[in-house]
């Protein structure tokens, strides 16, 4: 029989198109050809733990385990019982507070008042002695030149001296009433001082009971809940669990030696378990700077006389490009993964 070169070519076409047909659709395990690929491979998405703001009791848990959730959602509220007592404490001392400045101000106004008044005799006072002083001069003046009495002579210079001890007298008195006003001064300012600590105080208060309320951070889903109605919890306990699976992703650990057939945006099979005979696609998006042992709490390193070399994995990011199969995924799910070569 004949062919032409034309049906010799569409013969070959045939024949090539459906070798990679076949070859496309042989199952993994049947491959005629080694791929690079790992079972060693997992669906990760974000886990949020919730920690509780603030110590306190459990009031009432509002979302049960494996609930769909939306941001800003009630999930728990925690008792305010304790706090609202403790703000009515701090509110009503502070009101003691201001209450003591204003009597202190009251005081300071008349202890100034007796101050002032005591200074004003002062200079009186002091003009007064100016004037009997030139008076007691003038006086001992004419005594020397026997125009003036012994008598009168002694009342001038008694009154000099009688001015003197009373200039004294309401100078000791300033300063008595000077020192008491220091101390008004002093008392208003740690009252003062009190006040605004009581005031930060109470906004702290009003902080946390604003905190009592624990809301969704993000749209997901429960994953565990640690805590129950009456429930004690302290500061940065965990209450819950929250799985967003709005963004999955493969982490697939490969090992060492598969890395320099990997390359940034390579096509990728996977191949889930939940999902049998079903190939999705996904492309690599990210190769981790270090193996994973390094990540790990306590890196694996011996430097004793006895070594055992392992081959090390290194973590490789892959996105999931089918949309429509993400809502049959969970996150930690096992998949195996193959690049398209």
């Amino acid at each position: 029989m004949k062919f032409t070169a034309t049906r010799v070519f569409t013969i070959s076409s045939i024949l090539i198109a459906a070798l990679v047909f076949f070859l496309a659709e042989l199952p993994k395990e049947l491959d005629l050809f080694e791929r690079v690929g790992t079972d060693n491979a997992y669906v990760h998405g974000h886990l949020f733990h919730i920690g509780s703001p603030i110590s306190g009791i459990v009031e009432k848990v509002y979302v049960s385990e494996f609930d769909s959730i939306k941001e800003g959602q009630l999930l728990v509220k925690l008792s305010d019982k304790e706090l609202i007592a403790s703000l009515e404490r701090t509110v009503l001392e502070l009101d003691v507070n201001n209450q003591a400045i204003i009597s202190l101000d009251s005081d300071e106004a008349l202890q100034k008042k007796i101050l002032e008044q005591a200074q004003s005799n002062l200079k009186g006072l002091k003009e007064l002695s100016e004037i009997v002083n030139r008076e007691r001069r003038r006086s001992e003046e004419l005594f020397k030149s026997n125009a003036l009495g012994q008598s009168d002579f002694d009342a001038a210079t008694f009154r000099a001296k009688e001015l003197e001890n009373e200039i004294k007298d309401v100078s000791a008195q300033i300063d008595i009433e000077s020192a008491k006003l220091q101390v008004i001064y002093s008392r208003k300012a740690m009252l003062v001082a009190e006040g605004e600590v009581l005031r930060k105080n109470i906004e702290v208060k009003k902080y946390n009971i604003n905190k009592l309320n624990i809301v969704a951070p993000y749209e997901g889903t429960i994953g565990r809940l640690h805590v129950h109605s009456g429930s004690w919890v302290s500061e940065g306990d965990n209450v819950l669990s929250i799985a967003d699976s709005s963004a999955l992703w493969v982490e697939a650990n490969f090992k060492e030696s598969q890395l320099l057939e990997i390359s940034i945006g390579d096509e990728v099979y996977i191949y889930v378990d939940a999902i049998p005979d079903r190939k999705l696609f996904g492309s690599v998006k990210q190769i981790s700077p270090a193996t994973a042992s390094e990540f790990s709490f306590l890196p694996l390193r011996k430097n004793s006389g006895t070594f055992t070399k392992t081959i090390q994995r290194v973590p490789v990011k892959i996105s999931i490009d089918e949309d429509n199969w993400k809502s049959r995924l969970r996150i930690g799910m096992s998949v195996e993964v193959e690049l398209n070569r």
